[in-house]
């Protein structure tokens, strides 16, 4: 399933290159996304993140899951920061073999929620997930400037319950 999902965001992203883009609309979520990804990387109570590091990223509910074009977008930005798999349920990313329930490759798992439409400076519920003991939701505030979408403040809360919205 992996392998399909990564080769479908690799097909995406030279489909997208060939025709010259997404929609603004897929644009303005994936440079949002990316920002917001960026800034649950830089909290700097887990490990230093890598190239090489396995980053799991899936919509906060999988009922509203984030689209290919979305998708590919976001693992083109991204790819020199972490090594970036979506995965379409939370069990995709997390070993149930091991009591702790890790995330699969010594990864982490973020979950993204829903992007606020219209606005130039739009707050998104995130989470991290490390294992069973490990989880922590953001609140990250994110504004438009003349070329990008940067963070401009980022909240964040323990939680254990995995099954919370950002969790």
């Amino acid at each position: 399933m992996r392998r399909i999902l990564v080769l479908t965001a690799t097909l995406a992203v030279a489909m997208t290159a060939c025709t010259g883009g997404g929609s603004k609309s897929s644009d303005r979520r994936a440079d949002i996304y990316s920002a917001v990804i960026r800034a649950v990387l830089a909290d700097t109570s887990h490990g230093k993140i890598t190239s090489d590091t396995s980053v799991f990223v899936g919509a906060a509910r999988e009922r509203s899951p984030i689209n290919l074009e979305v998708q590919a977008d976001i693992v083109a930005q991204l790819h020199e920061v972490a090594t970036i798999r979506f995965v379409d349920h939370r069990g995709e990313a997390i070993d149930d073999s091991n009591p702790h329930r890790p995330v699969k490759n010594n990864g982490l798992l973020i979950t993204l929620g829903k992007i606020p439409s219209a606005a130039k400076t739009v707050m998104v519920n995130a989470g991290r997930y490390l294992n069973a003991a490990n989880a922590i939701a953001y609140r990250v505030t994110v504004k438009r400037t003349a070329t990008q979408w940067k963070p401009i403040a980022t909240t964040s809360v323990s939680c254990r319950d995995l099954q919370a919205p950002v969790c």
